[in-house]
């Protein structure tokens, strides 16, 4: 099997631009997860573990990569059985 070079070792043009994407892409992805489980709980007064929050933002990555929003009743059972009425925003 052939090793791949890195992006910035290839010339310009399609592969080193193509491979620059497939690099950043995955980063740019989690970036907007983590951004929108920050805002999510924000305005919504949650205050989440460690393990809650990571699980939220790979349900974020999941719904951008594929668009499956299945998780989301899920989620706000969850959180609404957590969360008493007068202590969430909701």
């Amino acid at each position: 099997m052939e090793n791949k070079k890195p992006y910035e070792d290839l010339q310009m043009g399609f592969d080193r631009t193509q491979l620059y994407k497939e690099f950043v892409h995955p980063q740019h992805v989690r970036q907007s997860a983590v951004i929108a489980v920050m805002e999510f709980c924000k305005m919504n007064g949650l205050k989440l573990t460690t393990k809650e929050t990571l699980t939220l933002i790979n349900k974020y990555v999941k719904f951008v990569e594929t668009g499956d929003s299945s998780w989301a009743d899920k989620v706000d059972t969850y959180i609404k059985d957590k969360y008493s009425e007068e202590n969430l925003n909701y």
